[in-house]
């Protein structure tokens, strides 16, 4: 296996395993949080974060929306960015964001703010409604799973499969995206750490298609084959 096969191996192998934990870690704290969700929102959302910082964790939902999302893909692109990678990004970003708007189709949950308004107390199993009702348009109905939250985790798994030297920076970018969406009472913990499971799970779907390995296994065949030789013009 020669240096730029074993990077690919690395990569890919560091993707698998950190879309796994994801999976595993959102799933279980997610399911724990349901039982705590008024109490970890209300808490976040009463701490006032400093000026500068408090800044920041808003100007990360960027990393979480469709529109900050394309913006970035669209620099990627014209800056030079093979476009099959570009791709690859944008196929594991707008899957996982797909799959976690699809779902809030089928779950009619209260956000933070609309479940305070309610005064529903602390059963915060009972802001769920019957599957399938309420209006999916009522935003203040949709709050799980985050489809930010999916959005933000699986853009950084995206960029981190492309751009593996700087992949801890995106996973701390779609920390703060998650944070922010429960900082503004958009979401509650588990709709956060749910909509994370459902990042690394299309993540994990997305590294065994034929497209993702095709590319793969063109770029570590291109690495072996020798630059041809150029000719020597003779001197006159």
């Amino acid at each position: 296996m020669n240096a730029s096969s074993l990077y690919s191996f690395r990569n890919r192998r560091f993707l698998i395993y950190c879309s796994a934990a994801i999976v595993a870690l959102g799933a279980a704290l997610g399911t724990c949080a349901f039982y705590f969700d008024p109490e970890i929102s209300r808490t976040i959302r009463a701490y006032e974060l400093p000026g500068d910082i408090e800044k920041g964790v808003l100007l990360s939902e960027a990393f979480a929306h469709g529109t900050g999302v394309f913006a970035i893909l669209l620099a990627l692109f014209l800056t030079g960015v093979p476009r099959h990678q570009v791709l690859q990004i944008a196929v594991i970003t707008v899957g996982a964001g797909a799959i976690a708007n699809g779902l809030k189709s089928c779950f009619t949950r209260l956000r933070p703010h609309a479940f305070d308004a309610a005064d529903k107390g602390g059963e915060i199993i009972g802001a769920f409604s019957e599957m399938g009702s309420g209006s999916f348009w009522n935003a203040a109905e949709r709050s799980f799973p985050s489809g930010h939250s999916a959005t933000a985790v699986a853009f950084a798994l995206g960029l981190a499969y492309v751009f593996p030297k700087a992949r801890w920076l995106f996973l701390v970018l779609a920390l703060l995206a998650c944070y922010q969406r429960i900082y503004v009472g958009a979401h509650f913990a588990s709709d956060v750490l749910w909509g994370a499971a459902i990042a690394g799970t299309w993540t994990l779907c997305c590294i065994q298609m034929k497209f993702f390995r095709k590319w793969e296994s063109l770029e570590e065949v291109a690495t072996k084959i020798p630059l041809s030789k150029t000719t020597d013009v003779p001197h006159a």
